[in-house]
């Protein structure tokens, strides 16, 4: 097999258990190679919504009932809409995030097993044979003088797939694995082990006889673990967050101006001069 997408719930029973198992580190192989999806885009979702906040804060405070800039021209509308994309947009794709987790019976993420390239990040999964694997590099990174990470890479027919390790050593027990690995998988190949192989191999009923499409599975007759369905619409979600930065964005601009115009006009009233009035 040189690469396939499959859908998982249409795989084997046995093949979607033995998978899960594996990409949530519960059974006895464990992958080479992970690059697991974590709670980091949750945090750079709130970074991202802080940095829109102090982008709206700046346009609103900026010359705020003082000097020409008091009332802003219809450009800074463009400001703000920037500002509430960065707030919608960040909060809708961690929303999007969070119900893509809870949809998938596993760790979301890519992984290298002993004979696959898995791509695991949604439903969809994306699977290459490492026996097609025309390149490989291993390269540790330093700054100054000191070690940063490790970065591997992983040459196929259908593109490059890049993973990132640290600290060093841990790096350099993932390539010691990965070695030993194909070395074994290549001896039991020529051994015609076909048991040795099965135990390396979680899909490896769909790839001895062929059936990436299970009809019982897509049935949804057996018992198996299944990936849950997103609604269609979560996708464009971007498109809806684009659609109220756009309005919320031409609405703060308006009321900063009215309220920048009602301080400027309270403060004549209150200084009762013409210079004043005026301004």
């Amino acid at each position: 097999m040189s690469a396939r997408k499959v859908d998982f719930n249409r795989l084997p029973k046995s093949c979607r258990e033995a998978l899960v198992a594996v990409c949530s580190g519960q059974g006895p192989l464990r992958p080479l190679f992970a690059d697991v999806a974590s709670g980091g885009g949750v945090v750079g979702a709130v970074l991202l919504v802080l940095l829109g906040l102090g982008a709206l804060a700046f346009f609103v405070l900026v010359d705020f009932a003082r000097g020409s800039g008091a009332i802003q021209g219809p450009l800074f509308v463009i400001g703000y809409v920037i500002a509430f994309v960065f707030i919608f947009n960040s909060i809708a794709s961690a929303w999007r995030a969070a119900r893509l987790r809870a949809a998938l019976p596993w760790r979301r993420g890519r992984y290298i097993l002993p004979l696959d390239y898995v791509d695991a990040t949604g439903r969809e999964l994306e699977i290459i044979g490492l026996a097609t694997m025309s390149d490989f590099g291993c390269t540790h990174h330093y700054t100054n003088g000191a070690y940063t990470h490790t970065a591997f890479k992983f040459e196929f027919p259908t593109g490059t797939k890049f993973f990132t390790v640290r600290p060093k050593a841990a790096a350099e027990q993932a390539l010691e694995a990965l070695r030993l690995s194909r070395r074994d998988v290549a001896r039991r190949v020529e051994e015609g082990d076909v048991q040795g192989l099965a135990r390396l191999d979680p899909l490896f009923e769909a790839r001895a006889k062929d059936r990436w499409d299970d009809p019982s599975a897509a049935s949804g007759l057996d018992s198996g673990q299944r990936a849950g369905d997103l609604p269609p619409w979560l996708g464009k979600l971007w498109l809806a967050a684009l659609g109220a930065a756009i309005l919320a964005g031409s609405v703060a601009w308006g009321a900063r101006n009215v309220a920048s115009d009602e301080v400027m006009f309270a403060r004549a009233v209150r200084i009762d001069d013409e210079r004043a009035y005026r301004t």
